[in-house]
């Protein structure tokens, strides 16, 4: 990657529908390439995850936050994949651990949720 269109590429679900009213030249038509092909590989692996019952009542934002928690990726990796500051990654995990009735100190509720989504 050349490092400029990977973050359209990122973001490509925000930008599509500005993407096709422009002209399409090789910078548009390679940020739509990899974006689409983006777009259908986290699909997959969105739905190739099955979720606990409990994991209805989250938010896909949220979901995507407990798949990267699962992954033992700190709140500050987390915030910078998902562009977020780390304050929203904490309460973002603090609202999961709330709806998931996880209790307990931050490496309890970290462990316990990735043991959770290990046996999905």
């Amino acid at each position: 990657m050349d490092g400029l269109v990977l973050p359209f590429a990122e973001n490509y679900r925000y930008l599509k529908p500005l993407l096709q009213n422009m002209p399409q030249d090789a910078f548009t038509s390679r940020i739509q390439a990899l974006g689409e092909a983006l777009e259908t590989h986290c699909a997959g692996l969105l739905y190739a995850h099955a979720y606990p019952a409990g994991f209805d009542a989250l938010t896909e934002r949220e979901r995507e936050i407990c798949t990267l928690v699962a992954a033992r990726l700190s709140n500050r990796e987390i915030a910078a994949r998902l562009f977020l500051s780390e304050g929203s990654v904490k309460q973002y995990c603090n609202r999961i651990y709330s709806k998931l009735n996880i209790e307990g100190d931050t490496r309890s509720k970290r462990r316990r949720l990735a043991a959770w989504m290990a046996n999905c």
